[in-house]
């Protein structure tokens, strides 16, 4: 049973020809006396007593240099952000020059994908580029939004332009096409750090920062490290267990990220994965509408990568009968990894039940539906006639 995929079909792809990051990494010991504003926060009282404490005894952040990871990086700058003409790293320069003292740091998939690609020497495939930006104290969501706003529409157009979101309480806006891979989805740090200190914490492979002054790579948690280079590679929730619940209540998709992280053959332990596969089971089998728009959502275009969702039908959406075909292969991929997995944790059978009550998203060609509706529509006007 095939139980991961690549994506390089479907993302940007990178050639990986540097050192395995989880080799060549250096342990970096003086980081807290670094002047970037990242390690003032990370070493902060503050941080210490809100952000670590909440984290699994013994772990605490750790801070590496590595070259491999900043030769990979690199090509990945010169990348063109859709939609607008400029390199990913023009628009990072950019940022970082819209107020003073402002600095991006890297965070999220695209750290862990660089340095997993390092070690299985796999394409390296990158759907987004997560930026989180830190301007000073007294600088605001509301500051970030105008401001971050301002930059992108002057420069790329309102087009590629989104206006700001505030989802989980931050600022949030995305530069580039979203019809295309590649955008940079700018974030407003300040606030996650501020906010309730356990919603901060992704899965350990995901909490990894990359800052582009000194060039070093951040493990927020401690563990990311350790997890992404473990063969398979590995992932956790860092927070304590006492946590778990809480956790998963702010991080409202942490049972279906899982999902992603085992696509890319990521594993966990007992507790974790039979935590999270419970959870995802419970939603998918929810009777609730905003329940089953969210799973049919995240399975269709996080996990199949399909071109739209329907929302009416809860179905997954292909462009023509090429990206039926593909979306089709693709959906037997993740489906086997669903049954694998919530059969393993809810017992044999579970899935194909799921199947059965109309749990589980189909596949179809843009259009299907207005094409039944027409012919429906048809044949009942030749039978009134």
């Amino acid at each position: 049973m095939k139980l991961g995929i690549s994506f390089a079909a479907l993302f940007l792809v990178a050639a990986v020809d540097a050192q395995n990051v989880c080799n060549d990494r250096v342990p970096v010991s003086d980081w807290e006396s670094l002047n970037e504003p990242i390690y003032q926060l990370i070493s902060s009282e503050e941080y210490v007593n809100t952000l670590l404490a909440q984290l699994q005894a013994g772990t605490s952040t750790a801070v590496y240099s590595s070259a491999g990871f900043t030769q990979i990086y690199g090509n990945l700058l010169t990348q063109t952000v859709p939609g607008t003409g400029a390199t990913v790293q023009q628009v990072l320069d950019g940022l970082t020059g819209i107020h003073a003292g402002c600095s991006v740091y890297l965070i999220g998939g695209v750290v862990r994908d660089v340095i997993l690609s390092s070690k299985t020497g796999a394409p390296l495939s990158v759907k987004d580029f997560d930026i989180q930006m830190q301007c000073g104290e007294g600088w605001t969501k509301t500051d970030f939004c105008n401001e971050v706003a301002e930059f992108c529409e002057t420069n790329y157009g309102q087009d590629v332009c989104t206006k700001c979101d505030f989802a989980m309480g931050i600022g949030y806006i995305t530069i580039g096409n979203e019809d295309e891979k590649g955008t940079v989805d700018t974030h407003h740090w300040s606030e996650i750090i501020n906010n309730e200190p356990v919603r901060s914490w992704e899965f350990s492979a995901t909490t990894m920062v990359y800052e582009h002054v000194y060039k070093y790579i951040i493990d927020l948690s401690g563990l990311g490290m350790g997890d992404i280079c473990q063969n398979p590679p590995f992932f956790q929730i860092p927070v304590k267990k006492s946590l778990w619940n809480q956790w998963s209540g702010y991080q409202s998709q942490g049972e279906l990220r899982y999902w992603k992280l085992r696509l890319k053959t990521f594993v966990t332990d007992e507790p974790t994965e039979e935590f999270l596969v419970t959870k995802s089971y419970n939603l998918i089998n929810s009777d609730d509408e905003e329940d089953m728009l969210e799973f049919g959502e995240f399975y269709c275009l996080e996990l199949l990568v399909a071109d739209g969702f329907n929302e009416d039908t809860i179905t997954c959406l292909a462009d023509d009968q090429d990206r039926l075909n593909e979306l089709t292969a693709m959906k037997q991929t993740v489906d086997d990894l669903f049954e694998h997995d919530i059969d393993k944790v809810k017992g044999q059978g579970t899935w194909d039940q799921l199947v059965a009550n109309g749990k589980i998203p189909e596949v179809e060609i843009t259009g299907t539906d207005f094409v039944k509706w027409l012919i429906s529509w048809v044949l009942q006007l030749i039978h009134y006639y």
